[in-house]
């Protein structure tokens, strides 16, 4: 419903309770304490749970955001909740208590609707997830500023190692609002603006190494973006001109894309079917030399029986080899010839 009828019936709310009153067989003293009791009642009730909800007159500041206060769309005051802070002269978040506290929390008096009213704007954020991945958000109107820190998420895609390899890279930044004002009235979009300062940063960090290096020191990648960028006197240009503190930078994934993981797997797989057919021919060899020795041996009855063993296994012509006899067996036959029965 639009605050121009919520108005309307709460105006008419109160008539009927004024209106109910004026029936009570009292006297005059108490119809008007009856009145303004009732009135107050109703009054507290259409504002806690009708007009703060919609920005009439009254609204609620949750803890650790703040709300834009415009008169005629023009920049009237800050209004904020969180205990342990306030605003100083110059708009900025610090840490101290107010000098001002409500007495329902939240609630606060900010003006005379239409005269005055909430400022309202979209926004579009991503998050992180717990597994590293992004969460994206669905654009919405919002009338706060969030000044607790949060973490928000980008993603760069197709960022070019130094073998030129296109990796997707997620970064986690740490973000906290410290001037409300500046957020919203000295840029366009202040998310916006900080991801496209910052995604070059990261491509031109991702020139300088390799994938495989990356993988291994990948928790220090974050805070050396993080110095680079305050080297270039980014982090302090986002504070000192948007009201934006950058707290910390994390790179949370590093995805060389599917084609790579597959080559990477048929490469390691190749590797270890190579591993396993040379320990398979070291183990042969090994076999081999000890039946060798065992030949040796023997002498030429060893060899003999080697040579058998060779024929055996030898397709077709096999059987047309010359094999020459060892001496031991000719002389085993010959002694076995000459004896008569």
């Amino acid at each position: 419903m639009k605050r121009g009828w919520i108005l309307f019936w709460s105006i008419l709310v109160e008539m009927l309770v004024i209106g109910c009153s004026l029936f009570f067989p009292i006297s005059l003293l108490w119809r008007g304490i009856i009145v303004v009791v009732f009135l107050g009642l109703a009054g507290f009730c259409l504002v806690y749970f009708w007009w703060a909800p919609n920005n009439l007159f009254f609204t609620f500041v949750p803890e650790g955001r703040a709300k834009i206060v415009v008169r005629g769309d023009a920049f009237k005051k800050v209004l904020i909740q969180w205990e342990g802070y306030r605003l100083d002269n110059d708009g900025n978040v610090v840490e101290g208590s107010s000098k001002r506290k409500g007495l329902f929390g939240g609630l606060k008096f900010y003006g005379l609707w239409p005269i005055d009213d909430i400022y309202i704007y979209d926004f579009q954020w991503t998050g992180i997830k717990e597994d590293g991945s992004i969460d994206p958000h669905p654009k919405e109107t919002i009338d706060y500023v969030l000044l607790k820190d949060d973490v928000y998420g980008l993603k760069e895609e197709k960022a070019e190692d130094k073998n030129l390899l296109p990796l997707d890279v997620t970064v986690a930044l740490t973000i906290r609002v410290v001037n409300p004002y500046k957020a919203l009235f000295n840029v366009q979009n202040w998310l916006e603006t900080l991801y496209n300062r910052i995604r070059p940063y990261i491509r031109d960090f991702i020139t300088t190494g390799t994938y495989e290096e990356f993988i291994v020191s990948q928790d220090r990648m974050g805070p050396r973006i993080y110095s680079k960028l305050k080297e270039e006197e980014i982090i302090n240009e986002f504070l000192d001109r948007y009201g934006i503190e950058i707290r910390k930078i994390e790179v949370k994934d590093i995805d060389p894309g599917e084609d790579y993981r597959k080559a990477t797997l048929a490469k390691y797989l190749a590797e270890r079917e190579k591993e396993k057919v040379v320990v398979e021919a070291e183990a042969e060899e090994k076999r081999l030399e000890k039946v060798y020795n065992k030949i040796k041996e023997f002498g030429d009855l060893g060899k003999f029986l080697r040579t058998l063993e060779a024929l055996e296994k030898s397709p077709g012509e096999g059987s047309k080899w010359v094999v020459p006899f060892p001496d031991e067996l000719l002389s085993i036959f010959k002694k076995g010839g000459g004896e008569k029965k």
